[in-house]
């Protein structure tokens, strides 16, 4: 695991306004996937929706050192599990991960799922394709059942490439990546079917104390109520439904396509 920044968190870097309560707290190595626009890292330094919003939570839970590893997304949730790292930037509820991991009480955000075509009007018809080991929800499965799942891919971007080459008729992707995607390869993707929106969670591993998993519930519930979320989501051209932890929003709406 190759550790791509140290960066110590200064007061009001990120979030200001957030108030001055604060407790001790375990300095945090934090697993991040690269995807962007929830966790990367740049040149002069990290960025993404949840980064931005996990190192403001810190920040005021007294943490001085933010240790950040950007690794493929599956080897985060193992080395997790290995308590390799503290916490895994982002993901989803799931049943079986709720066995082996620690999820907050307050979601981080959320994420937004979409099928998405290469043509106008495209249809949920055909082959479609998806991201290797993706846990996709329930509702988007939904609308496909009956169709083929014949091409899967190792990332999004692969899986956009797959699209466009006339591999595979419709494609799975999440949202945000699907934005970035476009204007990254030059794409227009048509959004298909309904869009499913579920709650985005922080993952800490069971060795984290119980304390600071509650104070950072404390703090997260408080960026909710002030706007804070929204107001950082919105910077990354985001819409953010707050979600119950167990809870999932279905759009049942059209579209306009994704632009470069």
């Amino acid at each position: 695991m190759k550790t791509l920044l140290c960066a110590l968190i200064a007061a009001c870097t990120i979030v200001a306004g957030l108030g001055t309560s604060r407790v001790s707290a375990l300095a945090m190595d934090v697993c991040i996937s690269g995807r962007v626009p929830y966790e990367y890292v740049t040149e002069s330094g990290y960025a993404g929706v949840s980064l931005e919003l996990f190192a403001a939570i810190l920040e005021q839970m007294n943490d001085e050192k933010l240790v950040l590893s950007q690794v493929p997304w599956s080897r985060g949730l193992r080395a997790l599990g290995e308590g390799k790292c503290d916490v895994l930037l982002s993901g989803v509820w799931d049943t079986e991960r709720e066995k082996q991991f620690v999820y907050p009480k307050q979601p981080i955000g959320s994420i937004a799922w979409q099928f998405f075509g290469k043509e106008p009007y495209a249809e949920l018809s055909g082959m479609w394709g998806g991201v290797r080991g993706f846990s996709y929800p329930e509702a988007l499965y939904e609308q496909v059942r009956g169709l083929r799942r014949d091409v899967d891919a190792p990332t999004q971007e692969s899986m956009v490439r797959k699209l466009m080459s006339g591999r595979v008729s419709v494609i799975a992707i999440e949202l945000g990546s699907a934005q970035t995607l476009a204007r990254d390869l030059g794409v227009t993707l048509y959004p298909v079917g309904k869009r499913v929106y579920v709650p985005l969670f922080a993952l800490f591993n069971k060795k984290v104390p119980q304390n600071v998993v509650d104070r950072f519930d404390e703090v997260m519930e408080r960026l909710w109520e002030e706007g804070v979320v929204t107001d950082v989501y919105e910077k990354y051209d985001l819409s953010i439904p707050r979600l119950s932890p167990r809870d999932m929003l279905v759009v049942d709406e059209r579209f306009p396509p994704i632009t470069p």
